[in-house]
């Protein structure tokens, strides 16, 4: 058995590659668990403070408009 620890700030390498992710915002884990449970929009949004959604096993990321 092998373990290799990616430390990425491209979350598209991470939903293909990994098999469990953890997200950090600010020193503090916000999230941890597989790409599946972990990058999604609930959890992406208020970190990264920008619209995100799955699109075709992609992650697209767009500025929030005012009132998100």
């Amino acid at each position: 058995r092998r373990l290799v620890v990616i430390v990425t700030h491209d979350l598209n390498v991470a939903l293909a590659q990994a098999t469990r992710v953890i997200v950090m915002d600010r020193g503090a884990v916000v999230a941890d668990g597989s790409p599946s449970k972990v990058l999604i929009p609930a959890v992406l949004e208020p970190v990264y403070r920008v619209k995100t959604e799955n699109r075709e096993g992609f992650l697209r990321f767009s500025r929030m408009s005012n009132g998100d």
